[in-house]
């Protein structure tokens, strides 16, 4: 799927208005982390500011730690929180 395809589902759905704020479960996984790229390219277009979540449920310990860090770089590498 791409950013356009994306974009024109938005649309013909409404599911958007420019100038929100949108909150956005960021686990770190394909999913979420190519939502989360859709959502930044169309950002500037439609004046969208982004609030990325992300929650270590620490039920697995090892893999929790490394999703909870790449979120983390992820975000800082964009300039969000």
């Amino acid at each position: 799927m791409k950013v356009n395809d994306i974009k024109k589902y938005i649309e013909d759905n409404a599911l958007l208005a420019p100038g929100q704020h949108i909150v956005m479960g960021l686990s770190g996984g394909p999913d979420s982390v190519c939502l989360f790229h859709a959502l930044l390219s169309l950002s500037e277009e439609w004046d969208l500011t982004l609030h990325p979540v992300h929650i270590n449920h620490q039920i697995r310990p090892e893999g929790a730690e490394h999703d909870q860090k790449y979120v983390e770089a992820l975000c800082a590498q964009h300039g969000l929180p």
